[in-house]
């Protein structure tokens, strides 16, 4: 199943960040990268933006009130509600595939994107997109390029593939017959294609 598939997530802050999905609590150790189904990566994200956004609006807040200003109605929801660049620098960072941050962003019905036919995605984003664009290459030239996958710690890769043989242990029967039933089909083609020789 797709949304079984696994994909990179990691807690960037300096605390230890605890979220639920159906019932289950899952936590991501500050600092920690690792894989996780990606339904559970993208909640996890989302949530996780979520608190750097909430981190930056306080900050704001903050400047607003040394000012002795009322931050307006606005700019609160647009920092905490909207599709923005603190929102998607926070999935970047969480998520590090600018392909992975639009889906989240698609997932969400409160950032208002959508497929509109004929003309592709559309996102109701606020500010300006060079200040995200701009982050995600200062972020790769630093980090690698984009295209690689993130590096994993030593503990997820470890745990990655414990979950991979768990899951082919599970079927091992299935396994076997898959093999054996590709061998069968090569050695009939094999007879089929073996051209008679003339001696």
């Amino acid at each position: 199943m797709a949304e079984l598939d696994q994909i990179f997530v990691c807690n960037p802050t300096d605390k230890e960040f605890t979220t639920k999905k159906n019932g289950e609590s899952y936590t991501l150790e500050a600092g920690e990268s690792t894989i996780r189904p990606q339904y559970l990566a993208r909640h996890m994200a989302k949530h996780l933006s979520d608190i750097e956004c909430m981190t930056y609006f306080k900050s704001e807040e903050v400047k607003y009130k040394r000012r002795k200003e009322k931050m307006p109605d606005a700019k609160k929801t647009e920092l905490l509600m909207f599709d923005n660049p603190i929102r998607r620098i926070a999935l970047y960072k969480i998520l590090q595939s600018t392909q992975e941050v639009e889906t989240v962003i698609l997932s969400y019905p409160q950032f208002k994107a959508r497929l509109v036919p004929g003309r592709g995605l559309e996102f109701a984003f606020i500010g300006e997109m060079e200040v995200y664009t701009d982050f995600v290459a200062a972020f790769d030239s630093k980090e690698g390029s984009s295209t690689s996958a993130p590096q994993l710690s030593k503990s997820a890769q470890v745990a990655a593939l414990k979950q991979q043989l768990e899951t082919l242990e599970g079927k091992p029967e299935e396994k076997k017959e898959e093999v054996s039933d590709k061998k069968e089909t090569e050695a009939d083609g094999e007879k089929k294609d073996t051209p008679p020789t003339n001696v």
